[in-house]
């Protein structure tokens, strides 16, 4: 009976290390601080894959762990500023704060994310409306919404580029009322298939599907040197107005904090 119940422990113990192990990828990247593309703004264009639908992306590496994204539309005034703070232990973004822009560039905070990698959860929150959290099982874990920028910047930490790994993907999901919440959306996998050119840089082509791109997914290329995204093409739209998702990037430019500040100032003007 002894036995018995030693063997039983040791098959739960084995359970629970093997669910711990497919639920986490972390162990497939290291921190290589000097592949921090730090001063560097990413400039994208983002629209539906057949170039419809078109406006910008601005991702500014502002230190070593936080990160910034301006969204601009050229016809209208105002932005959306995301800021995120990269966990390096994780390999996932530890917080995120959005914000809506106007024309003189003074920002409204719209919502605030924190996340708990010890409880596996999110705390959400949207100020004077709600606060609630939302497990995240999986990790490393990344926002689609986010333009996968936190994935963009994470990538050259991945130790063998060339081995599928798995993700997760944990965003917020319109109810269609104006509403809607933050969860975890489901693992996606990305393959490597094979090194050629897109927009003028040699990149590394992966497949990406899985649950969390609710099984419509498409190819991320990264650039084979820097390896952040030049481009994505997803079948699953990332917001509304949107029938699928494309960004693709324009060009990289390099900018102090005050030349950032002045360069968001002079988009949220139309």
């Amino acid at each position: 009976m002894k036995n018995l119940l030693i063997l039983s422990t040791c098959l739960v113990l084995t359970l629970q290390v093997l669910h711990l192990n497919a639920q986490s990828s972390i162990h497939r990247f290291e921190l290589n601080k000097s592949a921090i593309p730090i001063g560097k703004v990413l400039l994208y264009s983002k629209s539906n894959i057949d170039g419809t639908h078109s406006s910008h992306t601005a991702l500014y590496v502002k230190s070593e762990d936080q990160l910034e994204s301006l969204k601009w539309n050229d016809n209208y005034s105002g932005a959306t500023l995301v800021k995120a703070w990269m966990n390096w232990e994780t390999f996932s973004v530890e917080k995120f704060e959005t914000f809506r822009l106007d024309e003189q560039g003074n920002g409204q905070i719209r919502a605030k994310l924190s996340t708990d990698h010890e409880h596996s959860r999110a705390l959400v929150e949207i100020p004077g409306v709600f606060k609630d959290t939302a497990d995240l099982p999986a990790w490393p874990w990344h926002s689609y919404d986010f333009d996968f920028a936190s994935l963009s910047i994470c990538w050259a930490h991945l130790k063998d580029k060339k081995k599928t790994v798995d993700l997760a993907i944990s965003d917020f999901k319109s109810d269609g009322n104006g509403g809607g919440s933050f969860a975890y959306r489901g693992q996606i996998q990305l393959a490597f298939e094979q090194k050629e050119k897109m927009n003028g840089r040699m990149c590394y082509k992966y497949s990406v599907d899985g649950p969390g791109l609710e099984n419509r997914g498409g190819h991320i290329w990264m650039d084979a040197e820097e390896h952040f995204i030049v481009e994505y093409r997803i079948d699953l739209p990332d917001e509304p107005g949107y029938k699928d998702g494309r960004l693709s990037l324009e060009s990289v430019r390099l900018m102090s904090p005050k030349e950032w500040e002045s360069f968001k100032k002079e988009k949220v003007k139309p």
